[in-house]
């Protein structure tokens, strides 16, 4: 068993994971760059598809497919972190040591 050396802090209890202190949230402009990027990936990836095959219809829906999907885990990931961050952080000025 460990001894908590003086000035350690205890961690959270039953495997619940805590945000680290100091630990700021991924922009939302950050977001959007990442989605402008994938964005402009698939176009290019089309682009050179298209430029190599003559049928693309199936591709396009692909390309539509996963950029839509790529957009709709960063909305899902950027309110899941606002809500985590929201409820592991202290409220109110009872937890003051």
């Amino acid at each position: 068993m460990k001894k908590k050396k003086p000035g350690q802090k205890a961690g959270p209890a039953s495997g619940e994971k805590s945000l680290p202190e100091g630990s700021g949230l991924f922009p939302l402009k950050g977001y959007i760059i990442l989605n402008v990027v994938f964005w402009v990936y698939c176009v290019i990836q089309l682009v050179i598809v298209s430029w190599l095959f003559r049928d693309i219809v199936g591709l396009v829906f692909f390309f539509v497919v996963l950029g839509v999907g790529f957009t709709l885990v960063s909305i899902y990931d950027y309110t899941y972190d606002r809500i985590r961050y929201k409820r592991s952080r202290p409220s109110g000025s009872n937890n003051r040591e």
